[in-house]
């Protein structure tokens, strides 16, 4: 499509990454995440299996800048959920659509994709010699959840 071309155009012309990646770009989107996770584990010089993402969802009004580390995914959607931004505009959350609402996939705001060295949160906390947890109980521990990412190989309106 032509969005794409002027994106990867305007990448392959900038000595800076674009501010958001747009996975439905990309042929194998898998590479630019994978990529991502090897240039944490580079600078951090620890192995790759000990760097994971942690997600976060960009509710600012400002429009969103290339993070520091990480990426800036723009264009994900939501089935079966919406997400309702709060009033302070400080967060947000997820929400089951009302009926009026219709139904179909929904935009989730840009979502930054930040790698975080595993043990680093348990070394930070002080925590000795002992094992981190599992990622499941570390998310569980800030009160998130698992949400799985699905990608369809037709690029069509479902």
């Amino acid at each position: 499509t032509a969005a794409r071309f002027a994106f990867f155009r305007s990448w392959a012309s900038s000595v800076h990454p674009p501010a958001t990646f747009r996975l439905s770009f990309f042929d194998n989107p898998m590479r630019l995440l994978v990529a991502t996770l090897q240039e944490h584990a580079c600078q951090r010089e620890v192995p790759l299996d000990l760097v994971h993402f942690r997600h976060k969802i960009h509710t600012s009004d400002v429009p969103p800048v290339a993070p520091q580390a990480g990426i800036l995914v723009a264009g994900l959607f939501l089935e079966a959920a919406t997400w309702v931004r709060n009033a302070n505009r400080g967060a947000g959350r997820l929400s089951a659509p009302s009926l009026h609402e219709g139904v179909g996939p929904r935009p989730l705001p840009p979502v930054h994709f930040e790698p975080y060295v595993a043990h680093e949160t348990h070394l930070q906390s002080g925590g000795g010699d002992s094992k981190p947890g599992t990622a499941e109980e570390a998310r569980n521990a800030e009160g998130l959840f698992s949400c799985p990412m699905y990608r369809t190989s037709a690029r069509r309106k479902v």
